[in-house]
C-alpha cells in the first residue's frame, strides 16, 4: 500500500500520548490538522468505534474534510451528508459537528464518543462549553479508552481558559494529573520548525511568519501564549495592564469591610453577581434558570456583611406570577441592605469608556473571579463583516452578562469612597481590642 502520510517527530509524540486530553500545536504550520486526522485512524477496525470532530463553526471544517478524503482514501472511507459522516468498511464511524453557541453541546448529550477531536480549541469561548462537550467523550467498549485530541493556536476568544487548562499546569510535554478528576492532560507544542514538510514545500511561508509585527510573530511563529490581543476587545489593554502590574492575585477579603453586590439580571441568560469591597473585586457567581430564592440562599451562604445591592434599571420589572420585582424581593429578604438601581443608559459605548477609565483602580481576587476575568477578556465589540469595521455596540454572547454586572457596579453613583467602611473598621477593631483586654483582665 502507498504511504500517504508519515508523522514527524512532534506529531508522533502527540499520537502516542495516553492522556485523556492532549493539546497539540501552539503555532502556525506545526502540522496540527494532519496529526488530528491520523489520530482518528486508531481503532477504525473496531465496528463499535465512534468519533466526533468538532469545530466552533461547522462550515470551517471544509478544508479538514478535503484533507480527510485524501488521508482516508486508502482505508475505504465513505464520506456523506451535511454535517459530514465518515464510515469505514468495519462499520466504524466519524461524525462532524459544531459548537457555535451555548446550547450546541446538547446535540451530543447522551451520545457516547470514545474519541473526540476538537479543531482550533481557542475558538471555543468558554471552558464550561468545552467541558459540557467533553462529557460525551466516554466509552463502554472494552479496549477502547475515551480520549480527546485538540489543536490550537494562541489567540481566539478561548485563549485564556485554554492556557490556564493546558499550558500553565505543567511544563510542555509533561503530563498533568488533574487532582479532582484523576484524568491526565498534556500540552505538546509544535512550530513550523517541527514540520520539515512545510519547510521543504513552502519556505516562503516561514519568511512570511518571520516578517510579521513582533507580537504577532511571537504568537504565530513561535507559539507564545503571552500578551495576546483579540479584534474588537473592549478591555484588552486594561486587563493586560492589570496583569503586568500584578493586580490580579490571591488575597483574603477584609472581614471588617462591607460588600457591594452588582447584578446582571437574566431570565433565559445567565444571572451574574459581582462582589466588591471598594475597588477590590473579591468574588463572582453566575447561574441560569434559578428561582429568586436560590440567589438569596447564595448571598447568605457567602457570609459577607452586605452594604449595597446594585441592580440594572429593569430591577423593578414585576414577575408575572408573583407580581413582585427582584428589587422588592431583595428588600424583603435583606431589609438591612440598601438596594439601588442604576439609571438606564443612553449610550452603552460611553458607559464602557467610563468603565475603562476606572480599571486602573481595580484589583481582582484571582481564585474567585476567574470566570469574570475570562469574560472580560472575551468581551468585544460587534464586527461589521460587510464594511470591515467595528461597531459601537458590544457583541451579545456569554461574556456580555458577566461584563454587564461589572459595568453595573462601576456605573453606580451610590457607592462611597470607602471612608464609611474605614470608620466601621476602626470601630470594630477598637471593640475587638477592648474585648481582648477584658478577657485578659478576667484571667
Amino acid at each position: 500500500m502507498q504511504t500517504i502520510w508519515k508523522p514527524h517527530k512532534k506529531q508522533e509524540i502527540a499520537l502516542l500520548s495516553r492522556a485523556f486530553e492532549t493539546l497539540y500545536g501552539g503555532a502556525r504550520g506545526g502540522g496540527k490538522t494532519d496529526a488530528g486526522l491520523a489520530w482518528l485512524l486508531y481503532d477504525i477496525d473496531n465496528p463499535l468505534y465512534r468519533a466526533l470532530v468538532i469545530r466552533k463553526n461547522g462550515e470551517d471544517l471544509t478544508d479538514w474534510l478535503d484533507r480527510a478524503r485524501i488521508m482516508y482514501s486508502g482505508h475505504g472511507a465513505i464520506i456523506t451528508g451535511k454535517p459530514a459522516k465518515i464510515v469505514f468498511p468495519s462499520g466504524a464511524k466519524i461524525y462532524t459537528g459544531h459548537l457555535k453557541d451555548e446550547n450546541s453541546y446538547t446535540k451530543y448529550q447522551g451520545h457516547e464518543y470514545p474519541r473526540m477531536l476538537v479543531e482550533e480549541l481557542t475558538q471555543i469561548p468558554s471552558e464550561d462549553l468545552y467541558l459540557k462537550l467533553v462529557s460525551s467523550c466516554r466509552s463502554t467498549v472494552e479496549g477502547l479508552e475515551a480520549r480527546v485530541f485538540a489543536s490550537a493556536n494562541p489567540g481566539g476568544l478561548g485563549h485564556h481558559w485554554v492556557k490556564r487548562r493546558f499550558v500553565d499546569p505543567a511544563r510542555p510535554g509533561t503530563l498533568f494529573q488533574d487532582p479532582i478528576s484523576g484524568r491526565g492532560r498534556i500540552f505538546i507544542p509544535a512550530t513550523v520548525d517541527d514540520n520539515p514538510t512545510m519547510q521543504q514545500r513552502d519556505p516562503n511561508y516561514i519568511k512570511f511568519l518571520d516578517s510579521l509585527a513582533p507580537n504577532l510573530r511571537a504568537q504565530w511563529r513561535y507559539g507564545s501564549w503571552e500578551s495576546v490581543k483579540f479584534k474588537g476587545q473592549i478591555y484588552g489593554d486594561e486587563l493586560q495592564q492589570m496583569r503586568d502590574s500584578g493586580r490580579i492575585y490571591e488575597f483574603s477579603p477584609n472581614g471588617y469591610k462591607q460588600v457591594d453586590v452588582a447584578f446582571d439580571l437574566g431570565t433565559n441568560d445567565a444571572q451574574c453577581l459581582t462582589f466588591a469591597q471598594d475597588n477590590f473585586i473579591i468574588d463572582y457567581e453566575e447561574a441560569m434558570n434559578k428561582q429568586w430564592g436560590y440567589y438569596a440562599q447564595l448571598l447568605r451562604e457567602k457570609g459577607y456583611n452586605y452594604r449595597l445591592f446594585i441592580l440594572p434599571h429593569d430591577g423593578t420589572k414585576r414577575d408575572a406570577k408573583s407580581l413582585q420585582s427582584f428589587k422588592e424581593f431583595l428588600e424583603i429578604e435583606f431589609p438591612k441592605v440598601k438596594t439601588v438601581l442604576v439609571d438606564r443608559t443612553s449610550s452603552v459605548f460611553e458607559d464602557l469608556q467610563t468603565c475603562r477609565t476606572k480599571f486602573p483602580l481595580l484589583t481582582f481576587r484571582a481564585s474567585t473571579t476567574t470566570r469574570l476575568i475570562e469574560a472580560l477578556d472575551a468581551y468585544r465589540y460587534e464586527f461589521d463583516e460587510r464594511n470591515d469595521m467595528l461597531k459601537n455596540e458590544p457583541k451579545h454572547d456569554w461574556s456580555s452578562h458577566p461584563a454587564d454586572s461589572l459595568r453595573c457596579l462601576l456605573m453606580c453613583n451610590d457607592r462611597t469612597s470607602g471612608e464609611e467602611d474605614d470608620k466601621n473598621y476602626d470601630a470594630e477593631m477598637a471593640k475587638y481590642l477592648r474585648e481582648c483586654a477584658e478577657d485578659d483582665g478576667d484571667e
